[in-house]
């Protein structure tokens, strides 16, 4: 008995498990928020989230611009920190770049990382065989000092079209920092959860 009494508080923990990001994927897709990314399937939720959003907003290329500058670019459910929306012309000019203006209107077909992946090009390549994920080194906004060697990333994208105009649209994340539990807390969790059942054992 008493080692059932000490296992309640034990599950006490379960709650909080559920509360914390990354440990249950989010409910629908349609609720993914940039904060929300922080693995594969948060970040496709949330390309295909923007996708739609444009789809039912946008008919005419010509006001594509003007829509995504008001909706993507401000810091809120759109953009937060290194999470953010990109708009690449399938021939490699960026359309939009909610985290960089400077590279709007330029080309990023030749573009590669240090590993020698032509990111562009090959999320390109994704989003015209239905959508897909690309892993490759850019620049992390929140980190000092990789814009020249970049931090892992990994991105999906998804196409969209008007008329005869092809574009991708994505965004991506990066996974050493965009960790769902921090090691401390589930270390904790892990080693109450083993302790209670310890308890349950020598009853």
């Amino acid at each position: 008995m008493a080692g059932r009494i000490a296992f309640v508080p034990v599950l006490l923990f379960l709650p909080a498990l559920i509360a914390i990001p990354g440990v249950v994927q989010p409910a629908a897709h349609t609720d993914v928020e940039a904060h929300d990314v922080m693995d594969r399937n948060s970040l496709q939720a949330f390309v295909q989230r923007a996708r739609a959003e444009v789809e039912e907003n946008v008919s005419d290329y010509e006001d594509l611009y003007d829509f995504a500058d008001m909706q993507f670019r401000p810091m809120g459910d759109w953009h937060d920190g290194p999470i953010y929306i990109f708009i690449i012309a399938t021939d490699g000019i960026v359309d939009f770049h909610a985290a960089n203006m400077s590279l709007e209107g330029t080309s990023l077909w030749d573009s590669e990382d240090l590993n020698g992946v032509k990111y562009t090009q090959e999320l390109i390549a994704a989003a015209e065989g239905g959508g897909g994920f690309v892993e490759y080194l850019f620049d992390n906004p929140d980190v000092e000092g990789d814009e020249e060697d970049g931090s892992p990333k990994v991105g999906y994208a998804e196409l969209l079209t008007f008329g005869d105009k092809s574009l991708m649209i994505g965004s991506g994340f990066y996974p050493a920092t965009n960790t769902p539990l921090a090691p401390p807390l589930a270390y904790l969790i892990l080693a109450a959860l083993l302790a209670g059942a310890g308890l349950l054992r020598r009853r």
